[in-house]
């Protein structure tokens, strides 16, 4: 987050993953220029005071000022703000909600103190880049990590993923360990046709590699 202050100006930050098993949840924090005590208790009470928490679980991403979304009067009078805000000499603050195809992946947040101006729409702009980018890459972060902790087995992909027969026969024979000239000699295809197939595989698994793919998929049966 350190190198995010080359394109904002800000005085301190937060970013919090949502949880694999439960996006409703927050989890491991991040902070820059606070003390990890602020991301802890954050996750502790983010839910009973935190006034925006809606906004996390729309399904899609947004980027918005808290100043936009409630009355600066109340919201210096709040629980949620005293507690914060006030104990880092806080005020202004712009917040990135992360989503992508409709999963809630994680929220970054970061904070001006009083003596400055309330964030602008430039910066909201560039953070809105920033999130695109994110989207993504995140979102391939937390399906390697779901399926690593919940491996499926070759059956259950296939009919997940509705492969072809031939596709089957090719994911067996990688998650085997053979080598691409074993496997076209084997099925009588050339290069390019397997790459073509192996391609076609990784497209519907929503992977890039053969590391991914044994980490999603058992090499046997259960």
């Amino acid at each position: 987050m350190q190198k995010l202050t080359y394109l904002v100006d800000y005085d301190g930050g937060t970013f919090y993953l949502s949880n694999i098993e439960n996006d409703h949840r927050l989890t491991s924090p991040i902070v820059y220029n606070v003390d990890s005590h602020f991301g802890k208790k954050y996750l502790q009470v983010y839910n009973q005071l935190d006034y925006s928490k809606a906004l996390m679980y729309t399904g899609r991403s947004v980027t918005y000022r808290e100043s936009d979304i409630i009355d600066e009067g109340k919201r210096i009078l709040t629980p949620y703000y005293q507690m914060f805000y006030r104990s880092y000499h806080f005020h202004y603050s712009l917040h990135s909600s992360i989503s992508y195809k409709n999963h809630f992946l994680g929220v970054m947040s970061l904070f001006r103190n009083e003596q400055k101006e309330n964030f602008s729409q430039d910066d909201i702009e560039l953070i809105e880049l920033l999130t695109t980018h994110l989207e993504n890459s995140l979102y391939h972060y937390f399906l390697m990590e779901f399926y690593s902790q919940k491996k499926i087995t070759v059956s259950q992909a296939v009919k997940k993923f509705r492969l072809t027969n031939r596709q089957t026969i090719i994911l067996k024979s990688l998650l085997d360990g053979l080598e691409n000239n074993q496997i076209c000699e084997n099925l009588c295809i050339t290069n390019n046709t397997l790459k073509k197939h192996i391609s076609n595989i990784y497209k519907k698994l929503n992977i890039s590699n053969r590391v991914q793919l044994f980490k999603m998929i058992n090499e046997k049966e259960k």
